[in-house]
């Protein structure tokens, strides 16, 4: 498709190229993919761990004198660790919980200067501590109750009272009382 083009007074005949329509023109695009450097891995220093000694018992438990003293843990029957047994491991751990709870909600009163100098932690938490060892009593069930020791009881001496169980106070409820 030429076109023709006149100029001048003198009828002249030029040829020019058929100028392009930018809507139909294609220019080929190049596909680059960039990579990224890979970070360099820190390797952490070998460390060598004693291996706790283990030792089964007649009831079908391991016993683990690993970390802090003995700790029974019940085996399932393919020998593997069962989340759902009731066991010391899981009722220090529930008690833990529940006694840290408090702490958390009740913050205020459990933290400072003035907490450390009460010594009647019962009469002022008796609510929530109420309600955490009935919760505790539930989910551990009343045999676990009966035949292991009082978790609750040591946690919250240890995370309320510093240790020391006469901060407590005189209406805390005594043992035959709890079970």
């Amino acid at each position: 498709m030429k076109k023709t083009v006149k100029d001048g007074p003198v009828a002249e005949k030029k040829t020019v190229a058929p100028i392009p329509d930018p809507a139909k023109t294609v220019t080929p695009v190049q596909k680059v993919t960039i990579v990224p450097p890979t970070p360099p891995v820190a390797q952490a220093p070998s460390v060598q761990l004693p291996k706790p000694q283990v030792s089964e018992t007649s009831s079908g438990k391991v016993k683990s004198n690993s970390g802090n003293g003995n700790v029974t843990v019940s085996l399932s029957t393919n020998g593997k660790y069962d989340p759902g047994t009731i066991n010391d491991q899981t009722a220090q751990r529930l008690a833990r919980l529940l006694v840290s709870e408090i702490k958390l909600y009740y913050k205020s009163k459990t933290e400072g200067d003035a907490a450390s100098e009460v010594k009647n932690v019962y009469d002022m938490l008796k609510d929530p501590i109420d309600k955490s060892r009935q919760h505790y009593k539930q989910r551990m069930g009343p045999t676990a109750i009966k035949t292991m020791p009082d978790y609750f009881h040591g946690e919250l001496v240890r995370s309320l009272c510093d240790g020391d169980p006469s901060r407590l106070g005189p209406n805390y409820p005594v043992m035959d009382e709890r079970t």
